[in-house]
């Protein structure tokens, strides 16, 4: 009988393997021949599975977010606690900080040499799921989600750029320390704002 072949599974390694050698690379730097070479594949098999080296790309990515976020809902699954969540998804930002820093490099090796609307959609759509997710799972405002976003990203960047200065799992621990007083409400008190607390990140590192 002919091997039966499970397409979806196929494709998402296939989509790993192309996050190795991208990462490895540089995305400017690969062709689907090499790509091709790289995974064993004929060209013909890559092009089975995706119309061109964007198309894998803008996979990979969709891929990512679903597969990165499907593990943290399967740890918050049960966990009622805010602050609890806040503890696991810190934890969790730290064991895959390698990952978003490869991601963020491939971003801009690519936004470097391609520049079109439907490039720029992919890293959107990519943030507002990411926002959303936070928003989610941890009951901010969208607006108080983005300025978390922003400044998880801005530590992913400049743990690249100057590593000696920046230590993200440093930045991450802080976060869980500032935010998880928002958590801490006293009767009728009203939580602090997101703003508010990013004010006090940024004071607590110059302590």
């Amino acid at each position: 009988m002919p091997k039966v072949v499970d397409h979806d599974k196929f494709r998402e390694e296939l989509l790993e393997n192309c996050f190795k050698i991208f990462s490895q690379k540089g995305y400017s730097k690969v062709s689907i021949r090499e790509i091709a070479k790289e995974t064993g594949l004929s060209t013909g098999s890559i092009y089975h599975y995706f119309k061109n080296k964007e198309d894998i790309l803008e996979q990979m990515f969709s891929y990512i977010r679903k597969k990165n976020f499907g593990k943290y809902q399967e740890l918050i699954r049960d966990v009622d606690s805010i602050e609890d969540r806040l503890k696991i998804i810190t934890e969790f930002w730290k064991e895959h900080i390698d990952d978003y820093q490869d991601l963020m490099l491939l971003s801009i090796d690519y936004l470097r040499n391609n520049n079109s609307i439907k490039e720029n959609k992919m890293f959107h759509d990519f943030s507002v799921f990411y926002i959303t997710a936070l928003s989610d799972s941890l009951e901010l405002r969208t607006g108080e989600a983005e300025i978390l976003f922003t400044y998880l990203m801005g530590v992913v960047m400049n743990s690249l750029l100057i590593p000696d200065v920046v230590k993200p799992e440093n930045h991450i621990s802080l976060i869980y320390e500032t935010l998880k007083t928002r958590t801490e409400t006293d009767g009728d008190k009203r939580p602090e704002s997101i703003d508010t607390l990013v004010n006090r990140l940024f004071t607590s590192k110059r302590r």
